[in-house]
């Protein structure tokens, strides 16, 4: 998809095709509240983002559900879910769903341009 022979109105219409096929996705999969929001990102361009009144660990098992459905190969859209209820996960757990959404979603970490990780693991060890 080549998004300089889109138009805007184009655009408007894939993404209301979209936002229709997460409520569908949802009410599927989640009877919870939630609302979608779809915003450009510095390094992951397209980003739709799901905000659900859930835990973490029952946002977190949707967000691995939900990628087997959400077409990123064809919009070149990211998903990401926000949840708004209690954070019951350890930090070793959060990492590993974080780890297993990624290898799934095919979407890796990224870092903005000047972001240095050994400076910032070496400050954090000391």
């Amino acid at each position: 998809m080549i998004v300089e022979n889109i138009s805007k109105g184009e655009i408007m219409e894939s993404l209301s095709v979209l936002q229709n096929y997460i409520s569908s996705l949802m009410a599927t999969f989640s009877g919870c509240a939630y609302s979608i929001e779809v915003y450009e990102d510095e390094l992951y361009g397209r980003v739709a983002r799901i905000t659900v009144n859930l835990p973490a660990k029952e946002a977190l098992e949707l967000w691995l559900k939900l990628i087997d459905y959400f077409p990123y190969e064809k919009y070149k859209i990211v998903l990401s879910v926000k949840w708004l209820g209690e954070n019951n996960v350890s930090e070793s757990e959060l990492i590993d769903y974080l780890v297993k959404i990624m290898i799934k979603s095919k979407v890796g970490p990224k870092a903005l341009p000047g972001f240095d990780s050994i400076h910032t693991v070496q400050s954090l060890r000391e």
